[in-house]
């Protein structure tokens, strides 16, 4: 036994998501300083007062800090606030679910240091996410001139710290009080949700900017790092915040009552009566997974019992996703007014795809909206993708599971089809956003030209939920799996982005799905078949080839996960 156990154990296994976060920024601030001389030539002639606020005090979008504030730092704190929301949810549901709580409440450790150890672990990691993103602003300036230097670059860069430490007690709070993981998880990026949603609406609505100062966020402005230098008045009040809910999580989870396997919802479902007296002992016997009560089954159970373990995931996703439809929705007569005549640079060009002018409504949602917010689907596809199977080992469920009179490939295919029904909702939420605001707004665009690039965006989300249900089936860990697919989605990502401003890598644009999908082309002819019905085709072939994994498949009892304990 070392003499942090609980240290090392939670660094080794949130180690693959360090990477992929750390890899992402790495990646995005060097991005962002490759196409900062044309985003300046492209904007600097222009009235730009609507951004000030948006740039926090650094005021002037096309200055280097209001630059990177806008575009780099209004993105870079929420993948690693998603990190740690993460992490600490697992710190104490994670392993409760997972069946190893009361293995680590057995080492000679008191509860509070257990705690203590794992945040500490996740602190870090989310620190070296940070300062990956800070590396990757010194490996641009080795190939761009930028006007700030590594110092003032870092402490822009520690911005983020205070604010990913505040997030971090919320969750672990939210994880001691609530009864389970994804409830917990989903209460904590909701918050930030709000939070983010706060602070970028009152930089643009004058009404709301009083109300900014309520947000955490604001007081972690970027800009303010980055023109004035590191400032630890704000610093130091972020993080007593976050030194108050830490000590609350404590205090609470010196409290909680463990329950063996977890709290979250069974299988099978309860009936309110006890006929036979015998059902609580033959459940008993079946494990901590399900009910002790007599249950019946559903016609179909898997597919009911994903929908319930998703639903909150899926309910927040739904809801960011109407939010931010509203607010691009909002914004559009200032940004078309803005930018009409404009000529965008290359990499902006290749973003729109066949839309190319930014003004129209075609290029504008495509580019603020069909863009990206696709990434966030994958991202939820990652984590109900790999937790399909890697996950339900790893707690200890996928035996009991087994163990039910169902083959294999039909447990898989009711998880995978609870996953594709939560996917659509919560995407279909973007478009109810849009219909909810065009009475207020003039959108120019038909609904249902909405609604085609909404769903043109399942294809896509759908080939990577096979991706990430093959890799959950082929890798022993759903951390290595969640890596694996999250560096896929960065990697194509950023290869379709690059190559729409680079020659060089143009042509290999085509070997990315994201190249397959362009939400302004749709909005400017309709759905595209040819295109989504390819798509989909690799996806079934992929998730296909994950049926046959899973059913070779040995399972581990517990899950292939490291363990406390140092292997001799």
């Amino acid at each position: 036994m070392s003499r942090f156990p609980v240290f090392r154990k939670t660094l080794r296994d949130q180690r693959f998501a360090v990477a992929g976060i750390g890899f992402a920024l790495f990646l995005l601030a060097a991005f962002h300083i490759a196409i900062y001389p044309a985003y300046r030539d492209s904007f600097s002639e222009l009235e730009l007062g609507m951004f000030e606020g948006i740039a926090g005090e650094a005021g002037d979008i096309t200055s280097p800090e209001g630059f990177l504030t806008n575009e780099y730092f209004g993105w870079a704190p929420i993948l690693v606030v998603v990190l740690v929301v993460i992490g600490a949810t697992g710190t104490t549901l994670g392993e409760e679910t997972g069946g190893t709580m009361d293995l680590l409440l057995s080492q000679p450790i008191r509860r509070w240091r257990m705690v203590a150890e794992k945040a500490a672990a996740i602190a870090l990691g989310a620190l070296i996410a940070i300062l990956s993103g800070w590396a990757g602003f010194v490996f641009g300036k080795l190939f761009q001139e930028f006007d700030l230097g590594p110092v003032r670059l870092l402490e822009g860069a520690l911005s983020t710290l205070p604010l990913a430490l505040l997030y971090l007690s919320v969750s672990l709070l939210a994880a001691t009080l609530l009864p389970s993981r994804t409830l917990a998880a989903s209460a904590a990026i909701g918050l930030l949700v709000a939070d983010y949603m706060l602070n970028l609406v009152g930089s643009l609505i004058s009404a709301a900017d009083r109300y900014r100062h309520i947000s955490p966020y604001y007081w972690s402005d970027a800009g303010h790092y980055l023109v004035d230098g590191f400032d630890p008045v704000r610093a130091g009040g972020i993080l007593l915040m976050a030194a108050v809910l830490f000590a609350l999580a404590m205090a609470a989870f010196e409290r909680r009552d463990i329950t063996p396997g977890g709290r979250e919802w069974s299988l099978l479902r309860r009936r309110p009566h006890l006929p036979d007296e015998r059902a609580p002992v033959a459940a008993e016997a079946m494990g901590p997974v399900l009910a002790t009560r007599p249950v019946r089954w559903t016609g179909f159970p898997v597919f009911a019992k994903t929908l319930h373990d998703q639903r909150f995931s899926m309910m927040a996703m739904g809801f960011v996703m109407f939010a931010v439809a509203i607010l691009i929705a909002a914004i559009f007569p200032t940004y078309r007014k803005q930018f009409e005549g404009i000529e965008l640079p290359s990499i902006y060009q290749g973003m729109m795809g066949e839309a190319t002018d930014f003004s129209s409504p075609e290029g504008f949602f495509g580019v603020e909206f069909f863009w990206w917010t696709p990434i966030l689907l994958l991202v939820l596809a990652a984590i109900h993708g790999t937790g399909a199977i890697a996950g339900e080992e790893s707690a200890g469920s996928l035996d009991l599971l087994l163990a039910q009179p169902m083959k294999r490939w039909r447990l898989l295919t009711e998880k995978v089809a609870a996953m594709v029904a939560g996917i659509a909702g919560a995407a279909l939420c973007g478009w109810l956003g849009f219909l909810a605001i065009s009475p207020v707004v003039d959108l120019d665009l038909s609904p249902w030209r909405l609604l085609a690039a909404t769903l043109s965006m399942l294809p896509l989300v759908y080939l990577f939920l096979s991706i990430a249900l093959l890799a959950a089936a082929f890798f022993p860990s759903r951390a290595l799996a969640s890596a694996t697919v999250i560096g896929l989605i960065v990697a194509g990502w950023f290869l379709n982005s690059l190559g729409a401003a680079v020659d060089l890598l143009d042509p290999w644009r085509v070997a990315t799905p994201f190249y397959w999908f362009d939400g302004g082309g749709v909005l400017l002819h309709g759905f595209d078949f040819a295109r989504s019905g390819a798509m989909l085709a690799v996806a079934v072939a992929l998730f296909a080839a994950a049926l046959i994994a899973f059913e070779r498949r040995d399972i581990a009892a517990g899950g292939r996960e490291w363990s406390l304990r140092r292997r001799r």
